[in-house]
């Protein structure tokens, strides 16, 4: 399921790429970030297109139409799904959306103030994580992402999605340096 920058998701056979079953072909939309798929549903966003900014759930079958959408600005980072939520990283927000029907909102946090840099959530154990252009990682609760549990300053823009492993989150700044931070409590 490619998207394209030109407002379009592609669907092909997956044993033989060369042949596609389908086109979504929204005009207005600009999909910067892969989509991805989770319990038969596509799920995408728009970053700037000109009818406005939406995160999109689409049948996995058939890309042609979308079954619902989320309006909010400048969603250029990849999504992430768990225990039956979808996060999006959009403009200064973390967004916190039901995976069944993206139409119903659950929950959001406003970071720093500082635009969104392109990168995405992180998911490990009951937390979410993100970066932003003003420096900060956030420690966020899974089932409620207004809860902010810990943040951490690295004194330059986080500028790419995080990774996770053996009880750490890691985060890389503009600053030249790359954190290693205890994933319970990241102050």
């Amino acid at each position: 399921y490619p998207a394209a920058e030109n407002g379009r998701v592609y669907q092909y056979n997956k044993t033989n790429l060369s042949q596609q079953i389908a086109v979504n072909t929204n005009s207005n939309a600009q999909h910067y970030s892969s989509p991805i798929v989770y319990n038969d549903y596509l799920y995408l966003s728009d970053w700037h297109g000109t009818s406005g900014s939406y995160i999109y759930q689409v049948n996995a079958s058939n890309v042609t139409g979308y079954i619902n959408r989320y309006s909010k600005g400048a969603c250029e980072g990849a999504p992430v799904i768990a225990d039956d939520y979808i996060y999006y990283q959009c403009s200064t927000s973390l967004i916190q959306l039901n995976a069944t029907n993206v139409s119903i909102f659950i929950a959001s946090f406003n970071g720093g103030g500082a635009d969104s840099t392109g990168n995405g959530p992180i998911i490990y154990g009951d937390y979410v994580y993100y970066g932003d252009a003003s420096g900060m990682v956030y420690q966020l609760n899974k089932t409620n992402v207004s809860l902010n549990v810990a943040n951490f300053s690295t004194g330059g823009i986080v500028s790419r999605q995080g990774a996770a492993a053996h009880g750490y989150v890691y985060f890389g700044s503009a600053g030249n340096y790359t954190y290693q931070l205890n994933s319970t409590n990241i102050s």
